[in-house]
Parts: structure tokens; C-alpha cells; sequence
């Protein structure tokens, strides 16, 4: 029993650090799109009416991910 909970804090912090990585990618992701680095937004086909959205979307689900990486690497 003392080696499956092993293993489960083990799975449940790689999966935390994967998640983290995919927020912060989204952050650095929301980042590019704004500052257009890359001529991202071109690459998209996204109008400047449209920037505002992606940026909300992308902070949003990045910060969430962030948040859920920190209580799963966290847990008690």
C-alpha cells in the first residue's frame, strides 16, 4: 500500500509540473500575440478587433492551469 501511494505522489507532481508548463506556455503564447513578436498575428489571420479575446482566453486558461499545477504539486 506504501508503494501506490508513492507512485501517486509521484504521477500526481509530473502531471502538476506538465500542467504548470502548458500555463506558462499559454502566458508566454498570450505574450507573442500581443506584443505581435514573430508577426504572430499574421500567421493567425487575427484582427485587432479580435486580440482582446485571444488575450482573455489565453490568461485565463494560463492562469487556471498555473493554478491547478500549484494544488496538485501542493497537496497535502
Amino acid at each position: 500500500m506504501n508503494s501506490f501511494m508513492g507512485t501517486r505522489e509521484t504521477i500526481t507532481k509530473i502531471v502538476g509540473l506538465a500542467q504548470g508548463v502548458v500555463g506558462a506556455v499559454a502566458f508566454v503564447f498570450a505574450y507573442f500575440l500581443y506584443y505581435n513578436l514573430f508577426d504572430v498575428q499574421a500567421m493567425l489571420s487575427i484582427s485587432a478587433k479580435d486580440l482582446f479575446l485571444y488575450m482573455l482566453l489565453f490568461t485565463v486558461f494560463g492562469f487556471l492551469s498555473i493554478a491547478s499545477a500549484l494544488f496538485l504539486i501542493f497537496e497535502q
